[in-house]
């Protein structure tokens, strides 16, 4: 039997639900504490581990780009990523995802180089795989690069964690 306050309380709608969540950590450098990203490099190109950061060199405009192809998405999940660029004698770098299988889902971008850190925050996908490639210098069918170097710094890559659902009907509660 229901208390009668219970009763007396109850709201016929719902009004409001919500649920905290975190992100899981799919890739992440603490350079800081030189823990770095060990990258697979083109044959033009090379990084350095430095105290707090990495220095990236490319020595070729058309294979001279740095990636990593971590492991460990949800299909179906965008992942978001975020890095700290700085510019050495390059002012510019390509910035490129793909799903590691379909050629159709690659994304790029070019991206302006400082003589400060910046931080630079993008989302790729979905994708249909568990696994996606990050490229730094990347020349493709859209963008051209230059040689020279950068720094890079704190690149970290995420997924939600959690499902998000939606209702688009009305949602009968039941129970004592």
């Amino acid at each position: 039997a229901l208390d009668q306050g219970f009763k007396d309380s109850k709201q016929d709608v719902l009004q409001t639900v919500s649920e905290s969540t975190t992100d899981v950590v799919l890739l992440q450098s603490i350079d800081d504490s030189d823990l770095h990203i060990a990258w697979s490099v083109a044959p033009n190109a090379s990084y350095t581990n430095q105290t707090g950061f990495q220095t990236i060199t490319q020595s070729s405009t058309t294979s001279g780009h740095i990636v990593t192809r971590p492991t460990g998405q949800v299909p179906g999940a965008a992942v978001r990523f975020s890095v700290e660029l700085k510019a050495g004698t390059k002012t510019e770098i390509v910035i490129h995802n793909d799903d590691v299988v379909s050629i159709g889902s690659r994304a790029s971008f070019q991206q302006s180089l400082t003589d400060t850190w910046q931080t630079v925050v993008w989302e790729y996908g979905p994708t249909s795989t568990d696994r996606f490639s990050l490229y730094f210098g990347l020349a493709d069918y859209q963008y051209t690069q230059s040689p020279g170097t950068y720094y890079l710094r704190n690149l970290r890559a995420t997924q939600p964690d959690g499902i998000v659902v939606n209702f688009s009907q009305d949602v009968a509660i039941t129970g004592q």
